[in-house]
This record gives C-alpha cells, structure tokens and sequence, in this order.
C-alpha cells in the first residue's frame, strides 16, 4: 500500500471499507492490518473499527493488542469491536481493564465482556447467571455513574430486572453525561416484547430533563418509532437457504429485521446462492457464513434444518417453522413464501404482546 505521508490515503482506504461494511478482499485485508500499526493514531482508530466487521481469532488477537493502545481513544475502539469476540484471553483482558481502566475504558469494557461471554457460554440462564456473579465483584465497588450504565443494561440482560429500574433512576436523577448514557442503553434494550414498559420510562423521564444534551429530543423521536421483530435463522453452516433467506428479507426491512448465523460456519456461502439470486459480486462481499453473536439482540430464533431446545434460548421465542427444512433447497419462490410465513407467525405472536 502506498504510503502518504499525511495518512489521506490510510483514512481514504478505511472510510471506503466502514461506509460499504462488506467484508474486504484478502489484498484489503493486507492493507487493513498494516493501517492497525500505522503512526497517525486516527487511522489506527479507523482500522480498530474495521477490525470488527469480521473479528475472526486474528483479528481478535490483534484487536486485544490494540487495546494497549491509548492514543487517539484506539483502545475504546478496539474495546468495542472486540464485541465480535470468543476468546477467554479477550474476557481476562475485559475484566481488568474493568477493574483498572480510566472511565470510558472501564465502561465500554462492561460492555464488551459480556457480549464475548455470551458468544462464549450462549445465553443461558445459566451462563447469564454466572456472568453476572462475575462482573457483580466489580460492580459493587464501581463509583462512576455513567460506568453503572453499563453494568446495569448487563444486568438487566443476564436476567435481573433491577438492571431497568436502576436506569431508570439514573435517567430521572442525574444530568450531562450519564443521563444521556442512560438513555443509550434503555434504546438498545427496547424490544418488542418491553416496549411499553420502557417507553414508559421515557415518558416520565421528559419531566427530568432538558434539551441541553438533545436527550429531550431524542426521546421524542424514539417515542415516535416502534420496534420492528428482529429474528435470527440459526442452521448449522449458514451456507445455503439461511443466507438466501436473510437476502431476500429486505424486501420486508419494514416489517421485520432477519439476520442468520451458523452452529458450526463453513467457509462460504453454496455458490448456487449467488447463481440464483444473480447476485454474484453482492452475495460475496456481504453474505457470508458468520458464527452466533450477540444473540441478545434478537426477540426471536428461527432453527432453520435443526433442533434447538427452549433452555438454549430462554430469553427469546423460539419459532418451530422450519426445523425441518434443507439448507440445499435453493428456491426462490418457495423462499419467499417462507419469509411471508415466518412474519405472519411472529405478528401472531406480537399481538399478544402489544
């Protein structure tokens, strides 16, 4: 890669790779890694974000390395893609900057051990359980509210329901930074299943507060929308029908949100996907087999040429559509037929919730 020497090209290079958010060529990836080592610290931080797009075991490895990097935030960068993570040494690493990080680093640390213990342990109640136990050790000694925000959306995640009313409290009670944090994480757990409850929350809290901080306003935006069911297909490689299934999807991005992953990934997508669809050079950039990842995120699982077991997935609904389907079965028509099942059944189940 040709170097300038004001780093326009580095910044250029990584701008094109986060705005399209596919996953790079192996010449990109090349020229990926060497921005992560590059002497202007704004491409680093760029590079620490791409990193993420795919965070594969060398990338995490090289991310856990960025996280000793303190110039230009790089390390908060890092921490934050390192979300994508399965590696015990990413969870040690997570726990002491936990326990011995500046503000910003402990906070988004919270954050991202428990997603990596989640990709890890599956989101059990179980492992919820024991996740919790873990962080609530530094929990209790933790003394900076905008920090608590995160351990209390953890909390709430790992089971606990005390986790929403502490936020609560901490939207109603403070100003500035942590009000608005709180906020953050109220919006990233509403889901169609708590929407009214925090909506409620967020009613009450525009008594507390002003627009200083523009919380007010996004309140009042939020307010106006309503979560869309957001689903995961899980299959075994996610190489043929799930990746099909999820393409075809955004021809219904207003009614619901598919996204899918694989038990055991394989390395690419059935060629035929791509012949079908006549997606040749979309189909390979952007669908490719991925692995199960912050699985909190979704309201409802879809087992798509598999059994799963309720006790898996206790936080979500599980939807026995197509346990019996064949990944191999690459049909158009019979796909879309699918999808339209698949979002009757879920609007079936919302509306005994709403």
């Amino acid at each position: 890669m040709e170097k300038r020497e004001d780093g326009a090209f580095e910044m250029a290079f990584l701008e094109r790779i986060l705005e399209e958010r596919g996953m790079p060529s192996s010449e990109q990836w090349k020229m990926l890694y060497q921005c992560t080592m590059d002497s202007d610290s704004s491409v680093r931080y760029d590079a620490a974000e791409a990193l993420g797009i795919r965070c594969n075991d060398k990338d995490e490895e090289r991310l856990h390395q960025m996280t000793y990097d303190s110039a230009g935030l790089v390390d908060i960068e890092a921490i934050e893609s390192l979300a994508m993570g399965h590696q015990e040494k990413t969870l040690r690493r997570m726990y002491e900057l936990m326990r011995l990080g500046g503000r910003r680093v402990r906070g988004y640390a919270v954050s991202t051990f428990f997603n990596v213990w989640i990709n890890r342990y599956g989101y059990k109640k179980s492992s919820a359980k024991k996740c919790w136990r873990k962080m609530e050790k530094l929990y209790k000694k933790e003394k900076d509210v905008w920090v608590l925000n995160f351990y209390e959306k953890a909390r709430y995640l790992c089971g606990y329901k005390k986790g929403i009313a502490k936020l609560r409290d901490i939207l109603h009670e403070n100003q500035g930074y942590a009000q608005s944090m709180a906020f953050s994480q109220l919006k990233d757990i509403r889901t169609i299943f708590n929407e009214k409850e925090i909506n409620g929350i967020l009613k009450t809290a525009l008594d507390y507060t002003d627009n200083l901080w523009g919380i007010k306003k996004s309140i009042d935006e939020l307010l106006e929308t309503r979560e869309l069911p957001r689903i995961l297909l899980v299959s075994k490689e996610n190489k043929g029908l799930s990746q099909m299934l999820e393409y075809l999807s955004y021809k219904m991005e207003n009614e619901i949100w598919v996204r899918s992953a694989g038990i055991n990934p394989a390395e690419e997508i059935m060629d035929e996907v791509r012949e079908k669809l006549g997606e040749e050079e979309k189909m390979k950039r952007y669908y490719y087999p991925k692995e199960i990842c912050s699985v909190w995120i979704y309201d409802f699982i879809v087992p798509l040429g598999i059994r799963i077991k309720p006790e898996d997935y206790p936080f979500q609904r599980l939807v026995p559509l197509f346990e019996d389907a064949d990944e191999r079965m690459l049909d158009v028509v019979m796909a879309e037929k699918m999808l339209e099942e698949l979002r009757d059944y879920i609007y079936k189940e919302m509306e005994q919730v709403r």
